[in-house]
This record gives structure tokens, C-alpha cells and sequence, in this order.
């Protein structure tokens, strides 16, 4: 009899703890869905937008001997472009801070000057240098030539002391205690060279007037009296007068 019933009661509570196992895991099931939601109501992952050029943030061009700095609204540097950089990745960089392609142009070399290549914009001109074999030691592979104060969608153009396409020439030679050349004054052409970069370990020319550097070189050429050109890389000790 104690036997018979302590058989029946261990059955009623195998019964019972099956029971409320599935009670268990239907509630457990229940509450996983219901913290999952309807179904739908998913947020969908967003999707990175389209990457932005950096050279786009570019608001001012500072024209250095050795090379190009490009600064954003804030000041920052957002790259430097030298002028040993190829020519193809100068030009992608110029196209970007400009905002458009350049107009390009050939043109017939002579003795002050070898042939080459223009890439323009309004109011910026690159010129590669295609020089004979030995000829034209002196020159850079390419240079820039900045004629206004601003190019593109109003990025600025200046020199690393300030100045820039437009600003009087004997008023920024005399804040920087500078000579302006005037060697060709009676026929327009006023010059100096308003920073100079670190003395070359090439061979010099044979102008010992002008160091064995790069320079950034600005330019009179109107009769006014004003820069209308800021031109780099020069190095004027292979300049013959």
C-alpha cells in the first residue's frame, strides 16, 4: 500500500514537472518574440554616404618656394603639394581645389625659354617644361603662375608673408625689406623674389646675383605698380639678363 502510493505519487510529480517545463519554455518562447517585435519593425542598417574629397575644404593656396600649401577655412593644412610631386598628381589636385579641368596648350621654345605644355585655369597657369637634353639645367620640371587673387569658387591666392595678385609692390617690398628689380622698369617689368627656400646642393648658375634656391617670384608687368603675377618654382641664379 505505502508502496502503491509512493509509485503513484512519484508519477503525479514527473507529470507535473513535465508540465511545467513546457509552461516554462512557451512563456520563455513568448518573451523572446515579444522583445523581437513584429516582424518589420527591423531599423534598417543606414548605409555609408559618399566619401568627400579633402582638397574640396580648400579655401586658400599659400605659393611657398618648394611647394603649395593648402589650407581650410579654419587655417589648417590639408595638404602640401611639392612641386617634385608628377605632374599628373599636381594637376588631379588642382582640378579638385579649382573645381573644373584645365584648358591645355603647346607652345615653341626658344633660347631664354624651352619648349612645353600650359595647363590653365582663370587665373592659374601650370607650364611643363619640356626642355632638349641638357638644356635648360636651371628649370624645374613644371611651374605655377598665379595672375589674380583668387581662383576656382573664391579660394584665395597669397604668399606665405600675406600677399597676394593686386597689393602694391614697393609697399610689400618695403614691409619685408626687399629690393625690387627695376632692371627692365622702362619697359614695365618690376620684379623680387618675396621668399626664398634652402640653398641647393646642385650646381649653381652663373648669376651670382641670386642664390642657388627656389623662390617664390612676383611680378609687375602692367605699369601700375601692382603684382599681377606670383610665380614658383624659379631659381635665378641660371636667369642671364
Amino acid at each position: 500500500m505505502n508502496r502503491s502510493a509512493s509509485k503513484f505519487t512519484m508519477v503525479g510529480l514527473m507529470v507535473s514537472g513535465i508540465l511545467f517545463a513546457g509552461t516554462a519554455c512557451a512563456s520563455n518562447q513568448s518573451g523572446a518574440d515579444s522583445a523581437a517585435g513584429p516582424a518589420g519593425d527591423v531599423a534598417p542598417s543606414s548605409s555609408p554616404g559618399p566619401e568627400v574629397d579633402p582638397l574640396t575644404s580648400v579655401t586658400t593656396i599659400v605659393v611657398r618656394p618648394e611647394a603649395l600649401e593648402l589650407m581650410d577655412e579654419s587655417g589648417s593644412l590639408v595638404a602640401s603639394l611639392t612641386y617634385e610631386d608628377p605632374l599628373a598628381a599636381m594637376l588631379s589636385a588642382l582640378s579638385v581645389v579649382v573645381g573644373e579641368e584645365p584648358a591645355t596648350a603647346s607652345y615653341e621654345g626658344g633660347l631664354e625659354r624651352p619648349a612645353g605644355q600650359t595647363y590653365s585655369w582663370a587665373g592659374l597657369t601650370l607650364t611643363d617644361y619640356l626642355p632638349p637634353e641638357g638644356k635648360f639645367l636651371g628649370e624645374s620640371d613644371y611651374s605655377l603662375d598665379f595672375t589674380a587673387g583668387q581662383v576656382g569658387d573664391g579660394v584665395a591666392i597669397t604668399t606665405e608673408s600675406g600677399s597676394t595678385v593686386g597689393d602694391d609692390m614697393d609697399a610689400v617690398a618695403d614691409e619685408l625689406g626687399l629690393s625690387v628689380n627695376r632692371d627692365f622698369a622702362s619697359a614695365g617689368h618690376l620684379f623680387f623674389l618675396i621668399e626664398v627656400g634652402p640653398e641647393l646642393t646642385t650646381p649653381a648658375g652663373d648669376n651670382i646675383e641670386y642664390p642657388n634656391a627656389w623662390a617664390v617670384h612676383v611680378s609687375s608687368t602692367s605699369g601700375s605698380g601692382v603684382i599681377n603675377n606670383i610665380g614658383a618654382p624659379v631659381n635665378l641664379s641660371h636667369w642671364v639678363s
